[in-house]
């Protein structure tokens, strides 16, 4: 759940989104054919990256910040959506309180620009798939979420880079990743 983010409020944080995003779309609306996910966007955020600003890292919540400022929108893919509510519908069958939490993810899905999986991020999941080794392709969550913004050249915020980095180096796709958790990995 989006709690004080870098101190800023959720109710805060949600209404700078949502007015940014206004006036952008005010301009885009005026453009004959605009679709919502031509936005110009600079990243994507991979689903490990919107779960540490749901539970306020500072150090992901400052950069988020910054991105709205200059951006207006945080970008991600429809695959993160579903696999954010896919683990939020799995814990609540389960008994487990996260109505909540799920209904705050949605009111963020609604001021970010989704990406859809579309032909040309199939084209490249298949090559990503075909070239991993048989362990990494069962994760298809990254393979899809890496097939989107390698599509359409954008880069990832991540702090999963090792697996991601796997698969671009096994399938030879440019993948530029970015890690903003603030955590040092050892290799």
């Amino acid at each position: 759940m989006l709690s004080d983010v870098a101190g800023v409020s959720r109710g805060k944080w949600l209404r700078c989104c949502a007015a940014t995003t206004e006036r952008t779309l005010i301009s885009l609306r005026r453009r004959q054919g605009f679709l919502p996910w031509q936005l110009p966007v600079s990243l994507t955020f991979d689903t490990d990256t919107l779960s540490e600003l749901s539970r306020g890292n500072p150090h992901v919540s400052k950069r988020a910040l910054a991105y709205l400022a200059d951006f207006g929108r945080l970008t991600i893919t429809a695959v993160t959506v579903f696999e954010r509510l896919r683990g939020y519908r799995v814990a609540i069958r389960d008994g487990k309180p996260f109505e909540r939490q799920m209904q705050a993810f949605e009111a963020l899905v609604t001021n970010c620009i989704v990406l859809p999986f579309d032909q040309e991020a199939a084209r490249v999941a298949a090559d990503i798939w075909s070239a991993a080794a048989r362990r990494h392709r069962q994760h298809l969550g990254d393979i899809l979420i890496a097939s989107v913004a390698a599509s359409r050249q954008l880069p990832l915020v991540t702090s999963n880079k090792r697996d991601f980095e796997r698969l671009s180096k096994a399938s030879g796709i440019e993948l530029r990743l970015l890690d903003w958790s603030g955590r040092r990995r050892s290799r």
